[in-house]
């Protein structure tokens, strides 16, 4: 049972070690979208998405097998938890909880950079539609008078000097 237990610890530790490399490569993308954001640059920020969401595919299949791992530790422990292992018992399980640990704490800095992001990219949007609204209406003089343009047929010219 202890080997088991083990196996599946160091299992979820190299799960976890990928999931945390793939989470900093999002938290890269996350900063340069909030670059891509403020310059206006669109088509470069929707690579950094993209990229961003190949990324998250990663961690989601990563998920599913942690999380089968997961619920075979539990039931083999008898716990609700990682938290309510005793590290002392499991001297192994240290270097998971760390992980799991910087991960939380990753995830955490990325919810705020990324609501940055949407708060700047509103503003962004709410920007661009004043400007569209103001070509719009610059358009708009422009074709009333195109129609006055258009009925003068007649040029006056001074007399040659």
């Amino acid at each position: 049972m202890g080997e088991y237990i083990k196996d599946l610890v160091y299992d979820m530790i190299n799960i976890s070690e990928k999931k945390l490399e793939y989470l900093k490569e999002i938290y890269r993308f996350t900063n340069k979208q909030k670059r891509f954001i403020r310059l206006e640059r669109i088509d470069d920020l929707l690579k950094q998405v993209k990229l961003r969401d190949s990324y998250m595919k990663k961690i989601d299949i990563l998920n599913l097998t942690y999380y089968r791992n997961y619920k075979e530790l539990k039931a083999a422990l008898n716990v609700d938890s990682i938290e309510a292992i005793d590290s002392q018992q499991y001297i192994y399980i240290t270097k998971l909880k760390e992980l799991l640990n910087k991960m939380k704490l990753l995830l955490i800095d990325l919810k705020s950079i990324d609501n940055e992001n949407w708060k700047n990219l509103s503003i962004s949007t709410n920007e661009m539609r004043s400007r569209l609204k103001n070509v719009k209406q610059g358009k708009k003089i422009d074709d009333a008078y195109a129609g006055y343009r258009k009925q003068v047929t007649s040029i006056f010219m001074d007399k040659r000097k």
